[in-house]
């Protein structure tokens, strides 16, 4: 299953969220918390979930989250972003 969800707002600096990346997986626990779902989510779902997302300045964000279904004839796979 793909949820995508998606917003014409702001959006943000990509740079901002590598850092809350490498801050969150340094341990310190004072920025958005993305690593932390998709630690969950791989916990659960194993390399079958997937978060992407993906932000522009000015343009919006885009979130793309894949779990895992059992795959019925004729459906399609995720894209990715």
């Amino acid at each position: 299953m793909c949820v995508r969800i998606e917003d014409d707002g702001v959006g943000f600096d990509p740079e901002n969220l590598d850092l809350a990346r490498e801050v969150e997986s340094a341990g310190q626990h004072n920025h958005i918390a993305l690593t932390n779902v998709l630690r969950r989510l791989h916990l659960l779902y194993g390399d079958r979930a997937d978060l992407q997302i993906r932000s522009k300045p000015g343009q919006g964000t885009t979130v793309l989250l894949t779990l895992p279904l059992d795959q019925t004839k004729g459906e399609k796979p995720c894209r990715t972003l």
